[in-house]
């Protein structure tokens, strides 16, 4: 028998309703058994037409269209929830940066023989390299929160160079979260990578891997969604996105200076 009112809400409701019209609950309600809680999980991640996985492989394929048809067509339904997304990947990538801790705290991407050259040739250099390790083991302890940092920032600079294209800055944050998700999910592969080539040769070159994908990916999604609101040129969104990842990078040596500075002289 069909409740009267709202469960959620308290709307009154009439006879033969399935759903209330004010707050959209089914009226139809359930207590939860084991068998209702995982069809809802898996509903949530595998629907069709709007679950996380076919929110990636969107996302993989067509990253354009997917901001385009969110953020301007207002096709929110056919879409995962680009807040719960981000925060769901940067968690992610936390998860797998503590397990696989691919940053390189012993020889900070230097081979282990050079590193032992190193610390034998300058006598300071044993207290650097400690300060070092530090600030390393911060950041990979807030990765999600760095992920997350990063957001509003990657759309204050694509708003500034392409604020004439009459896209609000919130929906420039939109689109920064759908494609921060992405780029943390790429980073989150490339963890057991790293935790790989620690001490290796050819460690810091693969560490710069994300940063070329982040231009690229950058780039290839935000051209067909800015050129849907007028005439774009390639080349200057393929620009805007190294510009964004080398400030985020020029930002990023600035705190760590600043932090081997402060700690040197604390020390």
């Amino acid at each position: 028998m069909q409740a009267t009112a709202c469960q959620n809400c308290d709307t009154q409701l009439e006879a033969g309703y399935c759903f209330c019209p004010n707050c959209g609950q089914t009226v139809d309600t359930h207590r939860f058994t084991m068998g209702h809680f995982l069809h809802e999980a898996g509903h949530a991640f595998t629907h069709a037409d709007k679950g996380v996985f076919f929110l990636i492989k969107e996302l993989a394929l067509r990253p354009g269209r997917v901001l385009k048809e969110y953020i301007v067509e207002g096709k929110h339904k056919r879409y995962f929830n680009p807040f719960t997304f981000m925060l769901l990947m940067s968690g992610l990538l936390l998860f797998f940066t503590i397990v696989f801790k691919p940053y390189d705290t012993d020889t900070m991407g230097m081979t282990k023989a050079d590193a032992k050259q190193y610390y034998a040739q300058m006598p300071q250099a044993q207290k650097i390299m400690e300060r070092q390790k530090r600030f390393a083991v911060f950041m990979e302890q807030n990765t999600k929160i760095i992920s997350l940092i990063s957001v509003p920032m990657t759309a204050f600079i694509f708003w500034l160079f392409f604020r004439k294209k009459g896209l609000y800055y919130a929906e420039h944050l939109v689109a920064s979260l759908f494609l921060t998700g992405f780029f943390t999910i790429f980073n989150t592969l490339m963890t057991p990578v790293m935790a790989m080539l620690k001490g290796s040769a050819i460690y810091l070159k693969v560490s710069l891997l994300p940063l070329f994908f982040q231009v690229i990916y950058f780039g290839w999604a935000y051209y067909p969604f800015l050129a849907a609101q007028g005439n774009v040129q390639k080349w200057k969104v393929y620009f805007v996105s190294l510009a964004n990842v080398l400030i985020w990078s020029l930002l990023w040596v600035l705190v760590g200076a600043v932090y081997m500075m402060i700690s040197f002289i604390t020390v």
